[in-house]
């Protein structure tokens, strides 16, 4: 069983989205080892996309930011090549916990030497989150493919399926659980594998034409987790549609593995179950 300890450092995270560029800052809860009386997290949304730009983006950029509000976050934006390539540096990431990219897409400024730091942040015990195109980024960097756990490989359904959820007790869940129906755009991956990541949700055969898909072993994951040294790492395929980011079980579904990579829930992510 990998179980993760709960981190006493500051913690933020970064969102990569795509899309405007929007600031606010939020009350936060202290954490009880900070030496300050207060310690806000942290939530830079870096709005970047090289390739494909869903217009879901700016829908993704609200609902995370409400989401981060509920939870006492402050919230900070960016979406041009200056704003990524200053903040993911040694410097900038000293001042968050955790990164999500959310429908970034293509090869992302992110310098050399940037990149290694960035591995050794998440590995040294900090978060990654994916959503959606977030796997159609950065083919170029095969350690970030490693990271996420797969690139995209097409999608050849676009459609209402029917969710298996693998890992009912992992956070956020429970609504799936109760209506595992959805409608998006599904992807398929390359370079992917359960034996190093642990499955949440995937795609019930039976409510698709498999025939359309490429992978012979007909596994097709939507969610999953997996560690990465210390770090942890949350990735979710669903997020094409404006609906699914209005969707309540959806935002349930992405606050509970942004709290799980936070270090503020836990669950038990061995890999190949």
């Amino acid at each position: 069983m990998t179980r993760f300890p709960h981190y006493s450092t500051r913690r933020a995270f970064l969102v990569l989205a795509g899309g405007g560029v929007q600031s606010a800052l939020l009350a936060a809860a202290p954490c009880a080892s900070d030496t300050k009386a207060s310690e806000p997290k942290r939530f830079l949304v870096v709005t970047l996309t090289k390739a494909f730009h869903h217009d879901s983006i700016p829908v993704a950029q609200r609902t995370l930011r409400q989401l981060a509000e509920k939870q006492g976050w402050e919230v900070d934006l960016a979406d041009t090549d200056r704003d990524v390539s200053q903040k993911i540096t040694p410097e900038g990431l000293k001042q968050i916990d955790l990164i999500i990219f959310a429908n970034t897409t293509g090869d992302l400024p992110i310098a050399d030497e940037n990149k290694r730091t960035l591995i050794e942040w998440l590995r040294a015990g900090h978060g990654f989150v994916g959503m959606h195109a977030a796997a159609d980024t950065l083919y170029g960097w095969d350690d970030y493919g490693k990271i996420i756990g797969g690139y995209f490989d097409g999608h050849p359904w676009f459609q209402k399926v029917r969710l298996n959820i693998e890992d009912p007790k992992f956070p956020g869940m429970k609504p799936f659980a109760e209506d595992p129906e959805i409608e998006d755009e599904i992807y398929q991956f390359r370079i992917w594998s359960r034996k190093d990541k642990h499955i949440i949700l995937s795609i019930d055969n039976a409510s698709i034409d498999i025939s359309k898909g490429k992978r012979q072993d007909k596994d097709y994951a939507i969610a999953w987790a997996r560690a990465e040294g210390r770090g942890r790492v949350f990735y979710t395929s669903l997020g094409h549609r404006q609906e699914v980011w209005k969707d309540r079980r959806y935002q349930e579904h992405i606050l509970g593995g942004i709290r799980w990579a936070m270090g503020l829930e836990d669950a038990n992510v061995e890999p190949g179950k």
